[in-house]
């Protein structure tokens, strides 16, 4: 019975948040291709989802030495509506993690992956030169964690 009043409560919580959307705030394009780019010394792997709908844009961060430091996704949703329901179920998922960081603004859910927590971290240490991170970097993984949300 517990059980169902949470998700129940949850349920409304969504609709609630969903209905309450920040007047002004600037929303952001869905990519429309997918590509990956060395800015810097940081790698970005844009990754479209679903085209016009949904994308996934990972910064991959390395220090002067190329050595990997973290991850942080910015998961591009074509509504706030979208992104708003995503970022609650990303807080309520993440919830036990307190390392990782989720926020959600507008039409965009960012979620902060320290070193160790990242998908894909163990092949992203052992990178040698950026050109290395596209090949070390896991589609598979990324579609996996998205079909949470």
């Amino acid at each position: 019975m517990m059980k169902k009043i949470f998700f129940m409560s949850l349920l409304a919580l969504t609709f609630v948040a969903v209905g309450c959307g920040k007047d002004g705030e600037k929303t952001y394009d869905v990519p429309a291709k997918s590509e990956t780019k060395i800015e810097g010394k940081n790698v970005i792997r844009t990754q479209v989802v679903q085209e016009g709908k949904k994308a996934v844009e990972i910064t991959y961060f390395f220090d002067e030495n190329v050595k990997y430091d973290h991850q942080e996704w910015k998961i591009i949703f074509s509504t706030v509506a979208g992104a708003t329901t995503a970022g609650l179920a990303a807080q309520i998922y993440y919830a036990s993690k307190p390392t990782i960081q989720v926020s959600y603004s507008a039409n965009v859910v960012s979620i902060i992956y320290p070193l160790g927590e990242g998908t894909g971290d163990e092949e992203l240490k052992k990178v040698t030169s950026l050109s290395e991170v596209e090949s070390a970097v896991q589609i598979a993984d990324i579609l996996g964690v998205l079909s949470l949300f």
